[in-house]
């Protein structure tokens, strides 16, 4: 059983499942299921995805890389790397790895470090790190030389933050790749600007095809519903969409597994990412109609599922 758990820490459905069924081979990928939850029957379970700590580290093993290549990024000469750290909710161990491992990684490269502020918490959300950054940039504008953000989302608002001071706006009318991702501050500026580039024949990438984004209140435009936006206007789909149904993600698990696809499972919610994923690769595709589609939605599709379940735990008896 293939499982992209969707927050980490709700995984008590999947390890009531394992109990019952010890002989079940399961695989996470993305996010690892939380320790605490775990039992004994899942601790040989296969996860396909980055360690917790492993973004923090990247993060300081770029700055170690980019201050070995140019020292100039030092903006004040004192031998420190004064810096921000944008964390994500203050109770996810993710979010605590990576907070703490981008500076402790820096430091291992050689690096002097120093926190202009405690670290802010804005909870993976754009407008909580925009909202945050302006009055931590108005009260330390020369003293920031690195922000570290957890996540895409926040380091939006960041960056909004700073282009609206004007800095960092070089190059922008002059981009050599179009790649559009999820992004909450989007605009009709900015949707524009795209059109244009993506008009004018720049290679176009984008992260995901999915339409629609969960949240609290139901769902929000995502990725494929602004790609449509863009093709309306200049008449052109992405050169290559990276995540599914793309088969890279199939390809990570084969070779992690040593299994062949007739032996995996591919469980989701969407007909047009997660089951197609299944169907184009030879895997058992199986659909759950506890997220965005619609029983109208799967049976005007020609997207077929191999099984359907209303929700994850009906497939119980079948395991």
């Amino acid at each position: 059983v293939i499982v992209n758990l969707a927050d980490v820490n709700s995984g008590l459905a999947i390890t009531d499942i394992a109990k019952d069924y010890p002989n079940v081979q399961y695989l996470f990928y993305n996010k690892p299921i939380v320790a605490e939850e775990m039992p004994a029957v899942l601790e040989n379970s296969i996860f396909i995805g980055t360690l917790e700590r492993e973004a923090g580290d990247m993060q300081g093993e770029i700055l170690a890389d980019m201050y070995a290549a140019d020292p100039s990024i030092d903006k004040n000469g004192d031998g420190i790397m004064q810096y921000v750290v944008f964390m994500g909710e203050p109770q996810n161990t993710e979010a605590q790895a990576r907070s703490k491992y981008c500076v402790e990684t820096a430091i291992a490269k050689g690096l002097k470090m120093e926190a202009v502020t405690e670290t802010i918490v804005a909870n993976w959300d754009t407008q909580q790190a925009l909202d945050a950054m302006n009055g931590v940039w108005a009260a330390n504008k020369d003293k920031i030389e690195v922000v570290f953000c957890n996540n895409d989302d926040m380091a939006l608002g960041v960056v909004a933050a700073l282009n609206a001071d004007g800095y960092n706006l070089e190059g922008e009318d002059d981009p050599e790749i179009v790649v559009i991702g999820y992004d909450t501050t989007l605009d009709y500026k900015k949707m524009t600007a795209v059109c244009d580039f993506v008009r004018a024949g720049l290679p176009y990438i984008a992260t995901h095809p999915d339409f629609n984004c969960p949240t609290e209140t139901g769902f929000a435009p995502d990725i494929g519903a602004i790609i449509e936006f863009i093709n309306a206007s200049s008449f052109r789909r992405p050169d290559l969409i990276v995540g599914k149904p793309n088969r890279g993600i199939v390809e990570a698990a084969l070779m992690r597994t040593g299994l062949t696809p007739g032996e995996l499972a591919m469980v989701g919610d969407r007909l047009y990412t997660d089951i197609e994923t299944g169907l184009q690769n030879g895997i058992l595709s199986v659909l759950v109609m506890s997220g965005e589609t619609t029983e109208e939605m799967r049976l005007s599709s020609k997207t077929i599922p191999d099984l359907v379940f209303g929700r994850l735990s009906d497939m119980n008896d079948l395991l």
